[in-house]
């Protein structure tokens, strides 16, 4: 039995808030969004007629990963100083592993 040809085609990308990830599918004439949580899924079509535009914009998202992560650097790289003995090892050893974090998250860019 010979394979359906697929019709929509996945657009790179996705999007997600605190319960769900949201990603789009290229239709023959419309945007398919798929909304899931993981349980479930929810299905929009949004008919290329009936659009008026497409805007894409950045989020505040990566500077409050950003300010969070850089907030936990500065919180174990003090109690690193203030610390004597394996404490200050151990305390330092968290202040580079969220630096490395906070740096991989800078160099991915922009949300």
């Amino acid at each position: 039995m010979a394979r359906a040809p697929k019709i929509y085609r996945k657009l790179p990308g996705h999007g997600a808030t605190l319960s769900h990830r949201v990603r789009l599918y290229l239709g023959p004439d419309h945007l398919l969004q798929v909304s899931s949580t993981g349980f479930t899924e929810t299905y929009r079509r949004f008919y290329f007629r009936d659009m008026q535009s497409i805007t894409i914009r950045t989020t505040i998202a990566g500077r409050v990963v950003n300010a969070i992560f850089g907030g936990f650097v500065a919180i174990f790289a003090t109690l690193a100083l203030v610390a004597s003995g394996v404490g200050t090892v151990v305390l330092g050893c968290f202040a580079v592993l969220f630096a490395i974090v906070l740096g991989a998250n800078v160099a991915l860019g922009p949300t």
